[in-house]
């Protein structure tokens, strides 16, 4: 396809504009994309305002998928999960392994050093139009609508959080951090069978929010004391406390409040990007991590082997209508004003999912 189209590209760091670009042409084993809407990342708020991307500029937007418009010719001899046919409405899933490492080869491509990442490493969802890989395409039912499409990335990673902290039958679990990370997380963990889900935040829109998704209790922690929260906390669970904490925010304080709610042999899930040290006190280390015997581990992005399709287990999940994939969006910006977006979340005004459109989106459709 030939053409001009708009996208969102940051040139340099605090400097992102739309622009007017060349249409991108496929390879052999790419599909193009038509556009409609994208998410805004916590992880592009860092490119945008501290890191920058790999190389400038660059067409931003991870949270996307579209509508399939062109198909290169080696596509139809790809092993796919199912025939892309134009069209088709897909979700993206924009990571990439190198396919030659001993990580991609032992199928934790998540983990791949080497990694490809679409809005990132290349051009993204924040384009009109975007050329991805085949193989990173994922077919969902025509009657999603691209706001739910947006959204089925951060459900994923939250997934992947979930799975790897174990949730089970009976658990209590305490989500830290209410962002579109802990939003999914507190829908995943009530779908894993756990007896209560506690959110705890300090913002009341936002636990609002999450209340009306699952969350069986929410604490707005604001002013409240390490002490005073866990005491919260096991007001609710009982005094041993919950099984499962799942830290999304990425904070010193939560991290360490969570580490100190947990009951003996429980397990402290990570997954929220910090934004600074992470200090563990004292308390936290030898009374808990110690003494508790506690298990703590990472949680990066998703599998999506053969084995392991959490892509596939999430549009799963929302076609039986689990998975609230809308509700989070409190925004919506068209692309000629990504600028303006991203000037909302510096000045840190309340926003919860923010997603940027192109000509011919429409909500709910």
């Amino acid at each position: 396809m030939e053409g001009k189209m708009k996208a969102g590209r940051l040139h340099a760091i605090n400097d992102i504009r739309c622009d007017e670009v060349d249409i991108p042409q496929i390879k052999d084993d790419e599909v193009l994309l038509r556009v409609y809407c994208a998410g805004i990342c916590g992880s592009d708020l860092g490119r945008v305002f501290s890191t920058g991307t790999y190389h400038f500029p660059t067409t931003l937007g991870h949270e996307f998928g579209g509508e399939i418009v062109e198909i290169g010719k080696g596509v139809k001899d790809l092993d796919l999960r199912e025939e892309l046919k134009v069209g088709q409405r897909v979700d993206v899933n924009p990571m990439t392994g190198c396919g030659k490492c001993k990580d991609c080869l032992n199928g934790n491509i998540n983990l791949c050093d080497t990694y490809g990442y679409t809005g990132s490493r290349s051009d993204g969802g924040f384009g009109q139009y975007v050329a991805v890989k085949a193989t990173q395409c994922y077919v969902c039912p025509d009657d999603f609508s691209w706001d739910m499409i947006c959204q089925i990335d951060p459900a994923v990673i939250s997934l992947h959080g979930a799975l790897r902290a174990g949730i089970k039958v009976n658990d209590a679990v305490v989500v830290f951090g209410t962002g579109p990370v802990g939003y999914y997380m507190v829908q995943w963990a009530n779908i894993c069978g756990a007896r209560m889900v506690i959110a705890v935040d300090i913002k009341d829109e936002k636990l609002d929010l999450i209340k009306k998704v699952g969350a069986t209790y929410t604490i707005n922690s604001m002013g409240m004391t390490n002490e005073e929260v866990v005491a919260k906390i096991k007001e609710y669970t009982g005094e041993d406390g919950p099984e499962v904490c799942i830290e999304a925010a990425g904070s010193p304080i939560t991290f360490n409040q969570a580490l100190q709610c947990l009951k003996k042999h429980g397990t402290f899930t990570c997954i929220g990007t910090p934004h600074g040290d992470v200090n563990v006190l004292d308390k936290s280390y030898d009374k808990c991590i110690l003494r508790k015997e506690l298990t703590i581990k990472g949680s990066w992005c998703y599998n999506f082997t053969p084995e392991y399709e959490e892509f596939c287990a999430t549009i799963d999940a929302a076609k039986k209508g689990l998975l609230d994939l809308t509700s989070i969006i409190s925004h919506r910006f068209k692309v000629d004003d990504v600028k303006d977006a991203f000037e909302l979340i510096e000045r840190k005004e309340f926003f919860n999912k923010i997603v940027i459109t192109q000509d011919g989106y429409e909500p709910g459709k």
